[in-house]
This record gives C-alpha cells, sequence and structure tokens, in this order.
C-alpha cells in the first residue's frame, strides 16, 4: 500500500518491492502473482483499509499446485505457453540475447 500521508506519487516502487517479495517467496518453495485490477473500494471494506493508504498491489503467494517449467523459444518464435499430457505448464522465454540491447559490440 502507498501512504498517502507521505507522498501521492508512487510511480514503480510498489512493483519493484512486490518483485523482491514474490522472488523471496520462490527461493521458500512458494509460487505467487501480483495482481494491480482490484475492485478498490471491497477491498477496503473487507480490511477496514485507512483512507489515508491507497492500495497499489495485491500479492497471492502460496504454494504451487503445478510444474512450471521454463524453455527455451522453438524455432517459429512461438511464445505461447502450453500444458502437455501430463498437466506440466510450459513457458517458452526468449534468450537474453534477444531481449537486451548493447551498445558494445
Amino acid at each position: 500500500m502507498g501512504d498517502k500521508t507521505i507522498t501521492d506519487n508512487f510511480r514503480c516502487d510498489h512493483g519493484i518491492a512486490a518483485q523482491s517479495i514474490l522472488l523471496g517467496a520462490r527461493e521458500l518453495g512458494l509460487g505467487g502473482c501480483m495482481i494491480a485490477s482490484i475492485h478498490q473500494r471491497n477491498l477496503r471494506g473487507c480490511l477496514n483499509i485507512d483512507p489515508n493508504h491507497e492500495v497499489l498491489l495485491v500479492i497471492a503467494i502460496g504454494k504451487p499446485v503445478e510444474t512450471v517449467v521454463l524453455e527455451s523459444t522453438p524455432v517459429d518464435g512461438n511464445i505461447r505457453y502450453w500444458r502437455d499430457s501430463n498437466g506440466v505448464h510450459h513457458v517458452p522465454k526468449r534468450s537474453l540475447d534477444e531481449i537486451i540491447v548493447s551498445t558494445y559490440r
């Protein structure tokens, strides 16, 4: 949450904090997801959130119930996720060489 008594300009700090929390959860064998599309009014009411705090993200953390495998993008460039016959969730990812722009040659 963002404390509006400090600032109204939260920019991206909450995303960086959420990513760090999720990486820490992963190191503990947990899975998680940050969610920004939330119903503010309902959440405020359920959790009795002070009006001086703005909900920036919700982080869901728990024990994964599926196996996720990261793999190289196939030759055709398809990055669609898919599940095999054993329910394993395959997630193609581009290589670092494909996504990092470098000025060094």
